[in-house]
Parts: C-alpha cells; structure tokens; sequence
C-alpha cells in the first residue's frame, strides 16, 4: 500500500477529512472542502491525506489514487511526532500541502507543534505550500468571537503571536495559500507577495432549483409554500454576525407582520468551537434570542449532506451579515452554485466586484438592513451572478500547477536521517 503511494509525483495533504462513510461536513468545513478537492485532481495523481484519527487507525482508499491516513488526534501533545512520524512512512514524497485553519488541528498547543513540523519539512527538503482558510491580521476585529477585550494587553499579546506564526510561516513554507485578493492583501504585510498565490474557493455549478422541490423543502422544514424564506447557512458564529441577523430580523418581522416573512437558521453550532466557555455563553445567548422572537426564526442543528439542497430549495434570499471577514465562505459558495440571490454586509463584500454586489450591500445598522430586506422581498427576485472558472476540477489544477513543478528542483535529504 504504501510503496505505491511513497513516490515523489504523490501530494501529501495534512488536513482535517470526514471518517469513511461519514458526513463530510461533520468535523468542521475544511474536512469538507478538502474531500471535495481530493476526489477532483485528476485520476493519475496520487493523492495521501495525512488527517485526524476518528473511528479508526486503518488507512483506507477513497478511490484508486487517493489513500486516506489517519494520523494525529486532535489537540494531541504527540500533533508533531504523530505526523512526521507517519509521513517519514512515505519518505520520497516531495510536495507537502497544509489545508490550515485556526482550531481544526487542535487549540493553542497545536501552533508552536505546526512550526516545529514545517521546520522539520524544510529540513528534509521537502516543498511546503499552506492554504490558509483563515486571515486575521488584527485580533481586535474578533474581540466579540473571542471573548476579550478590545486593545487590552492580552489582545496585543496575542497580535504579536499572532504575527510571528504568520512571519515564520512565510520562512519555513515555499508557498502560502489564500482564497482572495483580500486575505492575500492582509498576509503580504507578514508574508513576501511574491509567494502568496490565490486559489479561489471552488464552486460547484448546482443549477436553478425546481418550483416543486421548493415547495418540498419548504414543507421539510416546516415553512408553508407561500413563506418567503430568509436564509442564514453555516455554522452559527459571532464574526459570521448570526447574532445581528436574527435579532435584527425578528424586529423586521414583528414591524412587518402582513410580509408573511420567516428566517431559517440552518446549521447549528460550530464543531471547532462548541467546548470554549466564550462560544458556549454565546448560544446560549442566541437560544434565548431565538426562543423570544415569536416563531419568527427556525432553527436547525448540523444539517446532513443529503438535506443541504433543501436548505436551497426552500430558502428565497441568502443573507450574510459578517461583520469581518477572515475566510472564504463555503455557504456563499454554495449559494452561487444553486444560482440563488443573495445580500451581504459591507465586510463580507469586500472581495466581491461591485457588478455582483449592486444592490445586495448593506451596512450593519437596523435601518440599512431593513430598507434592503423589504425592496428585495417587494421586487421581483433575481439570482446570483454567474462565475465562471472556479468548478472543483479547475481549482484542483491550480493546486497541482503550483505544486508539482518544484518535486524535481528541491535538494533530497534522507527524511530518516534528518529526524
């Protein structure tokens, strides 16, 4: 098993993935984004996925090119040993590509370990290219998702850390990895440009929903036919802005009860964050939001993979209040893919064109919200802009074009010997 993969034209990826046969979202978005990728290189590439141990050990195959190993488990103190261990196993693999996002491996004893492994892949000679999902170039902007106080010195402290990671990312990887020209933007004032590169996030082309599956999902969730529905997709989350929508909304709907208008709240609590005593304060806040705004608002946990069309079919306008934006979003995505309209806070439309955000742009106060809401809901509805290029397949080619050319240019180290 491990001498066909063990070559040096195989791509390692270290990321989080789903359990065989399980839900692909389930674990957290990365796992789901890093399935999706995986199963659209093309069917000559090997492809080894280095992700965390959940209901077993044994490595398995997802098809004929992509072997799946189980290797670390997660917030482990053994996170370096663990991988660089199991990667020493497929010691001629040259190209190493890290799917990277705060929380996913593990909590704050994760990131010095990351260093030490790409400290260690370096040493080995081997190429390392991280994607992060993730930018944030000034904690401040998540006081409200984490917890702290704004410019307190706990909040400069952890700005520093936060800059010495990204810096020493930049030295020890020979490639960084981001979504748009924004989170490019923000990690270039620690990284060199000239080795940031942009791969969008993928869309997948879904097609416009039938009107009798509409009406079917509506009914899945408990929406009659003639609702128009509002949508909030995604794990539920304070930069994300979940909270400002539906209090918000639940203050639209009461002002405008003759709208026969409802919000569907569809994925519940985030996997990655629900143990943190901020988060869990934080549902509970949003329980209780929930629970007082007259039925106005449906509610839903983790939605499996086979109801996530539902949540398309039966939802009207997709908005997304984010009040900063550090990641590219999966559900936004998603959102072009089905062909659905959509609105966006100003921060979230940062990296959008202004062809695409015309008349989908409001401000983060009630009453710029409001006067949108109510014009699109009046108006005849329209659907998302078009993008073209951005299929899975296009973007996996992306990964391979900026992986594989180096295989043949690094120095060889023998990996045994350098650990």
């Amino acid at each position: 098993m491990y001498e066909k993969f063990n070559q040096p034209d195989t791509l390692g990826i270290i990321s989080s993935y789903p359990a065989r046969g399980g839900e692909v979202a389930r674990g957290n978005a990365v796992s789901r984004y890093t399935y999706l990728l995986s199963k659209n290189f093309p069917k000559n590439q090997k492809i080894v996925v280095f992700c965390e141990i959940r209901k077993s050990k044994r490595p398995f195959f997802m098809s004929d090119n992509i072997l799946i190993v189980p290797t670390y488990k997660i917030n482990s103190l053994n996170f370096f040993t663990d991988v660089v261990g199991k990667i020493g196993k497929f010691d001629r693999i040259s190209n190493i590509l890290i799917e990277f996002e705060f929380s996913i491996f593990g909590g704050k004893i994760i990131i010095p370990q990351m260093l030490a492994i790409l400290t260690a892949f370096k040493i080995a000679g081997k190429s390392t290219k991280i994607m992060f999902h993730q930018v944030v170039a000034d904690i401040n902007v998540l006081s409200g998702h984490l917890a702290i106080t704004k410019h307190s010195i706990k909040a400069n402290v952890l700005n520093g850390l936060l800059q010495i990671f990204y810096r020493s990312c930049g030295i020890l990887s020979h490639k960084i990895f981001v979504h748009d020209n924004v989170l490019k933007e923000r990690i270039s004032k620690f990284i060199d440009e000239s080795k940031v590169v942009v791969i969008p996030h993928a869309i997948s082309n879904e097609g416009k929903i039938g009107k009798s599956f509409a009406v079917s999902s509506k009914k899945f969730f408990g929406v009659d036919e003639k609702t128009f529905l509002v949508g909030l997709f995604g794990y539920c989350s304070w930069y994300k802005g979940t909270d400002w929508l539906i209090e918000n909304f639940a203050r639209f709907a009461m002002e405008n009860k003759k709208l026969n208008i409802r919000l569907l709240v569809a994925g519940g609590e985030s996997p990655t964050l629900k143990g943190t005593k901020a988060y869990k304060i934080y549902h509970k806040k949003l329980k209780i939001v929930i629970k007082e705004a007259n039925g106005n608002i449906v509610y839903t946990d983790y939605v499996q993979d086979k109801d996530v069309k539902k949540v398309f079919g039966a939802t009207d306008l997709f908005v997304f209040p984010y009040r900063t934006k550090m990641s590219a979003s999966g559900a936004f995505s998603l959102c072009l893919g089905y062909k659905k309209p959509y609105l966006v806070s100003k921060a979230f439309a940062e990296n959008i064109s202004s062809d695409e955000s015309k008349g989908r742009i409001f401000s983060l106060n009630y009453g710029s919200f409001a006067d949108l809401l109510n014009k699109k809901i009046r108006a005849k509805m329209s659907g998302s802009p078009s993008i073209q290029g951005r299929s899975w397949k296009n973007v996996a080619q992306m990964y391979l074009n900026e992986n594989l050319p180096e295989s043949q240019t690094l120095p060889r180290l023998n990996y045994a010997k350098a650990f």
